[in-house]
């Protein structure tokens, strides 16, 4: 059946929609073509290939994520691509409280390579655990419920009074929690370990985990292994996390700060974008403001870095509220204070700051608020035609968020005509 044929059939038996999402690796450009003559089309994908979707979501980590699809996509399509949209359960970001990150040492070993392990790759990851003879190590290990050799591996485990066997689990969150190294595949799960901060060696299972494996090597937030090792190799991997803790701690940082498990909200936030109003700032919101601009990110984002106190604040707000070349606005959602955007105004130009409350970051409000406020400045004072946006070297967030809204950099600063 070709494509088309196939979409047509499959609108046929649809009376409305307003979201058609396609994760499929049989079906692509032709199939999303015509499907989106009935609604917008979310395409979810990982190896690079052409669509001509509205959106299009790689969740995967690739140093040049933006060059995979370029000249890929249809024209107007949002790509939304790496971790930071990774599709994470709740209780993953119900795991990053409790997480610390891990620099007491290899002292107890998850391994989990996927329901099916096709490969009984977890057979080989127990063998090296054995070869590698660490001191009082407790192992997990995690195997679907028709693992091809689940009885070996529960024999295994019977043998070993620190082992555990945990067949089609439920809190696998909870798991990598509490362990010190994982040793798993290099899908979907790796997002996962990354999340609550587990260090990881990563083995490719699948043909569209090498690139991925690989990538996430050369970054750094987990150990790529391309190929199934012997166990001999991969008691050595093993050993090295034992042999340099620091290692252990500088991976585990590294991918709790590459997947904050977001990714669901910011998606959502895309698809369904909230309704933001913005109002004029009144000094009962001081201490909401305070809140939000003394936050750490929000602080070493900003010029001026320095902690002031909440008298120095409300003294500051007084002044901004009483100047008429400053703007200072609300954000709202749904009734709720969730951030507050500034502009500094200076003939047909205003400089823009943005702050929004830690609670609500990572579900796309800062831009549904720049927006809002652009508006609210466009209709109170049109004879401004430009805003400019500071934005401190290596704030990735902030270059990404007025990026998103159509600033055009100007070496620090971010500039948009309106």
């Amino acid at each position: 059946m070709s494509e088309v044929t196939d979409v047509e059939e499959t609108l046929r038996g649809i009376d409305t929609a307003d979201l058609i999402i396609l994760d499929h690796y049989g079906l692509g450009a032709a199939w999303e073509r015509v499907a989106r003559s009935y609604a917008r089309v979310l395409a979810i994908d990982d190896i690079g290939r052409v669509h001509e979707s509205d959106l299009l979501l790689d969740q995967n980590f690739y140093l040049e994520a933006q060059a995979r699809y370029e000249g890929r996509l249809a024209s107007g399509a949002i790509a939304l691509l790496g971790p930071r949209y990774a599709l994470l359960r709740p209780e993953f970001r119900e795991g990053r409280s409790v997480a610390s990150f891990r620099d007491r040492g290899v002292g107890r070993i998850l391994v989990s390579l996927g329901g099916m392990d096709r490969d009984d790759v977890t057979s080989v990851a127990l063998e090296a655990i054995d070869q590698a003879n660490i001191s009082g190590v407790h192992v997990d290990v995690v195997v679907g419920a028709i693992h091809p050799a689940s009885a070996r591996i529960r024999k295994w485990c019977s043998a070993r009074a620190r082992s555990r066997l945990h067949v089609q689990v439920s809190n696998i969150a909870e798991l990598m929690v509490a362990a010190d190294l994982a040793i798993g595949a290099g899908g979907q799960s790796a997002w996962e370990r990354c999340s609550v901060g587990l260090p990881s060696i990563a083995i490719c299972v699948a043909d569209n985990q090498r690139e991925v494996v690989r990538e996430g090597a050369r970054a750094g937030f987990l150990l790529g292994v391309e190929s199934i090792p012997t166990a001999e190799q991969l008691a050595e991997d093993i050993r090295l996390f034992v042999r340099r803790p620091t290692m252990l701690e500088a991976m585990s940082r590294r991918g709790y700060d590459i997947v904050d498990a977001r990714g669901v909200d910011r998606l959502a936030t895309i698809l369904c974008p909230p309704t933001v109003i913005v109002r004029a700032a009144r000094m009962e919101d001081a201490r909401s403001i305070y809140g939000w601009r003394t936050d750490e990110a929000v602080r070493q984002a900003s010029r001026d870095a320095a902690l002031f106190s909440y008298d120095e604040h409300c003294a500051w707000m007084r002044r901004v509220l009483a100047d008429s070349r400053r703007m200072l606005l609300i954000g709202e959602c749904e009734g709720r204070p969730i951030g507050a955007i500034r502009f500094d105004l200076q003939e047909s130009k205003a400089e823009v700051s943005i702050f929004v409350d830690p609670e609500q970051k990572g579900r796309g409000l800062g831009l549904a608020i720049l927006r809002a406020g652009e508006r609210h400045l466009a209709q109170r004072i049109p004879e401004v035609e430009r805003i400019e946006a500071w934005v401190n070297e290596g704030n990735r967030a902030s270059e990404g968020l007025f990026g998103r809204a159509e600033y055009e950099p100007r070496m620090r600063f971010f500039e948009k005509r309106i």
